[in-house]
């Protein structure tokens, strides 16, 4: 199994809906508290270079920073404080979404207000800062940057080592960071294009309609059925064949006998890493064969299932 379809992160944030911005930031937190208790010289490190030497603390001071999410003040709700006794940094964290109304301004005028001698604005974002009406912050970074200090991190213990690469992995899994480009590139692109025309083939043997065939940065695949069925795979996840039906009410899970509900979404996955499966080592034929019984027994049983009363 990659390390991407062991992250716990990954599978817990499929179960945060619309929750991009906060996941991220908790998560970040998350691992950067833990570096700060356990090893001390990694998280002062991760500190200062987050906030550009603004908090410069010995690895003997690291009990001295507390670093929070999610602190609400009169002005808003910054994503992310780093506080220790003589400084106040804010972390503004934005994945995809845009800045709020003045919401650095407002960030900024808390910070002077706080009492604190040594405060800080930073702005911590996936795409780069341009054209930004409200850019009070005094420091801008980009979450890649921070994924590449954790990565090269140096942690005494395997268990530091494994929450860092939790979070890396995560992040590069949701695509805010990234690996250099290697040469299987050129065969992974014709795999992909491979793929998708199977799954059409085995749709058209199976007599089912396409509705729309889209792909994004996470995801490439076929609605169905109006859109209200997905038969494709997430670029996190790239061994998984997944088939999603979409309903207007809460699937009883405990009626559930194929695949796996989340409430009002039913997911099947056919993983083509399976020993048992042997995807790779069939013929193109029997992987169409596959394919097709895998979209067949996944688009009859959707008409199967049971909702909550």
């Amino acid at each position: 199994m990659s390390a991407e379809n062991n992250n716990l992160l990954l599978k817990l944030h499929n179960l945060a809906h619309r929750q991009e911005e906060n996941f991220i930031s908790d998560a970040f937190v998350h691992t950067a508290s833990y570096l700060l208790e356990n090893e001390p010289k990694c998280g002062v490190e991760i500190v200062r270079l987050l906030t550009n030497s603004f908090v410069d603390h010995k690895a003997q001071q690291a009990d001295q920073i507390q670093i929070t999410t999610q602190v609400t003040n009169k002005y808003g709700r910054p994503d992310i404080v780093i506080k220790t006794l003589t400084h106040l940094v804010y972390v503004e964290v934005k994945a995809e979404s845009g800045l709020g109304h003045k919401q650095l301004t407002r960030y900024k005028n808390d910070l002077l207000q706080s009492g604190f001698s040594n405060t800080l604005l930073v702005l911590l974002t996936r795409y780069p800062v341009e054209n930004i009406n409200d850019n009070s912050s005094d420091f801008s970074i980009r979450w890649y940057q921070v994924v590449d200090w954790l990565e090269q991190s140096v942690c005494s213990d395997k268990v530091s080592r494994y929450v860092v690469n939790q979070f890396v992995n995560f992040a590069k899994g949701r695509g805010i960071a990234m690996d250099k480009v290697e040469w299987q590139l050129i065969e992974g692109s014709k795999s992909l294009i491979n793929m998708l025309s199977m799954i059409n083939e085995a749709l058209a043997a199976l007599k089912i309609k396409i509705y729309q065939r889209r792909g994004t940065v996470d995801w490439n695949g076929f609605y169905l059925d109006s859109g209200k069925c997905f038969i494709g795979f997430y670029y996190s996840e790239p061994n998984f064949l997944q088939f999603e039906a979409y309903y207007k009410q809460e699937i009883n899970p405990d009626e559930i006998k194929l695949g796996e509900a989340n409430g009002e979404q039913w997911i099947n996955k056919l993983d083509l890493l399976s020993e048992d499966l042997y995807f790779f080592s069939r013929s193109k034929v029997s992987q169409l064969k596959c394919i097709e019984q895998f979209i067949k027994e996944s688009w009859n049983y959707k008409n199967k299932i049971k909702f909550n009363k």
